[in-house]
């Protein structure tokens, strides 16, 4: 009966490209984002909302301010009920993202544990390391110094297994 009700997700390749694109060249991603919206509205709705929230994603990557938390939510709220579960700490952590922009460093910190939550153990590495590094921000702001630096120790810790340089250069510098 398990096997009935799961479903296999397929996502286009230009989504995959997206992503891709979304790190190193995220203005890139963004004009193939919306490239490709008006055919994003006849997609089945779990293609819909892996498109709005690499539209979120690449916006960030660009520093773009986030001013509302309304696509945001409504994306959380479908992957915490029933959406792909493989992007639900993603949401979460660009709700957490948002609020930052927005201001509100608890609810941010909120939603960045949530993120840390749905990812156990070593999964999603690279978004966990993005998370540790945003709250170790947080807390540096809010001046507590002893969690910004556990923060970046384990954003640190998730860089290090990774091999990622670019990622431990900014953490000792923040550290």
């Amino acid at each position: 009966m398990v096997v009935g009700c799961q479903h296999h997700y397929q996502y286009p390749p230009i989504l995959q490209e997206a992503d891709s694109l979304c790190v190193a060249q995220p203005d890139s991603a963004i004009s193939l984002l919306k490239s490709i919206s008006a055919e994003m509205q006849q997609a089945p709705e779990y293609v819909q909302k892996r498109y709005h929230l690499l539209t979120i994603k690449a916006n960030d990557k660009a520093y773009i301010t986030h001013t509302s938390d309304s696509l945001i939510l409504s994306l959380v709220d479908y992957y915490e009920h029933g959406g792909d579960p493989a992007f639900l700490g993603e949401a979460y952590y660009y709700a957490g993202s948002t609020y930052r922009d927005l201001g509100d460093a608890p609810r941010a910190l909120e939603y960045y544990q949530k993120a840390l939550d749905a990812m156990p153990g070593n999964e999603n590495l690279k978004v966990k390391s993005k998370v540790y590094a945003q709250m170790g921000d947080l807390f540096r702001y809010q001046y507590l110094y002893d969690e910004a630096l556990k923060s970046y120790s384990a954003s640190y810790r998730c860089d290090s297994i990774l091999q990622d340089t670019i990622g431990l250069i900014y953490n000792l510098r923040e550290a």
